[in-house]
């Protein structure tokens, strides 16, 4: 877990683009072998399904690194740090647009399938499921935001001379496992930060801000998802019912990382939606906008009946009733509280943050 902590931290410092590669390549190896510390078939399945389709990923974002370089070296020349990330989007208005826009076909597939974006994101559900909760926590709250950085990072190089989209979500409707069901919810959410990233400025401010959002709400879900998992001893949602009585405390902070993801107000992600469904009206794209809204709807729908159905009714045979507040429980109300603190004010600290993040990608 500290090596994968590390790998992580070091792609989003690291301003070299090859470097930051290697980086995001090695939190898939660390990632891997975490994902089975629980040995079952299942885990293991998932974890080289992940190791696979993910290193097939970052081959084809390799490819995109490299034909960029090989773009900015025949035009500028071997220049000394030419692999720098600033030094590459400085140049980037006298590179060719039509390598580039190859290049970053390579780049949006190579790392969106890191990131969990649809179609390549069949690993996620599998990996996101097997793995201990803590795991699950750190790959769906942290790790999809990695990948979506070294998208929006060569987006602003591209930037200069063409102007791609993006796109993203639907499986959440036919879920039966509630680990897997907080997968999906992730790929929903990082198609949404990958829109937001083509609506210029405002855009990418609301992208950045439901980054920090999403990231609180779905490590907190998957946490208590790993409490709910350990007293009823199955993931399966038709056989979670009366979470309420049996886990009061959890059931309660497990609906409201729910409502949370689902967007409703008073916490954070409301706020970040909001600004991006206003980000596509500003910016004329009606359309978009209602692809957004309807994509939004079908989440709220399949998440709060999946979710009604574990809150309520009786508890199953066997299941031992009752919960104490402790240490646990008192940690994982903070996500809560920061959650609606961020859904009814922005603090000037990390608006002023991201405000800087989107000069930096769109100066």
């Amino acid at each position: 877990m500290n090596a994968f902590a590390f790998t992580m931290l070091a792609a989003v410092t690291i301003q070299n683009v090859a470097l930051m590669w290697v980086a995001i390549e090695a939190t898939t190896i660390m990632s891997a072998m975490a994902i089975p510390l629980i040995p079952t078939k299942a885990s293991v399945e998932a974890s080289w399904k992940y190791l696979l389709i993910c290193s097939v990923g970052i081959a084809l974002a390799l490819a995109g690194t490299v034909l960029a370089y090989f773009d900015f070296v025949a035009t500028a020349g071997d220049v000394p740090q030419s692999l720098n990330w600033i030094v590459l989007r400085d140049a980037a208005p006298s590179l060719h647009p039509e390598l580039l826009q190859l290049a970053f076909a390579f780049l949006l597939v190579g790392y969106g399938t890191k990131a969990g974006l649809a179609p390549m994101h069949t690993w996620l559900p599998d990996a996101h499921s097997e793995a201990p909760s803590p795991i699950s926590a750190m790959m769906s709250g942290v790790l999809l935001a990695v990948a979506m950085y070294a998208i929006a990072r060569w987006k602003a190089v591209i930037d200069g001379a063409v102007n791609p989209t993006f796109t993203g979500t639907f499986s959440l409707l036919i879920q039966r496992h509630y680990k897997r069901m907080l997968a999906y919810s992730s790929v929903e959410h990082m198609g949404l930060v990958s829109i937001g990233l083509a609506l210029g400025p405002l855009g990418v401010f609301a992208a950045w801000l439901h980054v920090v959002n999403h990231a609180v709400a779905k490590s907190m879900s998957f946490l208590l998802a790993g409490r709910v998992l350990h007293r009823y001893q199955t993931t399966e949602i038709d056989q979670v019912t009366g979470l309420l009585q049996v886990m009061p405390w959890t059931g309660t902070l497990f609906a409201a990382g729910i409502l949370a993801l689902v967007g409703l107000p008073p916490f954070g992600l409301f706020v970040s939606e909001f600004l991006l469904v206003r980000a596509a009206i500003l910016s004329q794209r009606l359309w978009l906008a209602g692809i957004v809204l309807l994509l939004l709807l079908t989440a709220f729908i399949s998440l709060v009946g999946h979710l009604n159905r574990m809150l309520y009714g009786d508890a199953p045979p066997g299941v031992v009733v009752g919960e104490r507040r402790g240490w646990a429980v008192a940690v994982l109300t903070l996500p809560v509280v920061i959650l609606v603190a961020l859904g009814v004010t922005l603090p000037s600290s990390i608006s002023t943050l991201i405000h800087q993040c989107v000069a930096t990608l769109i100066p």
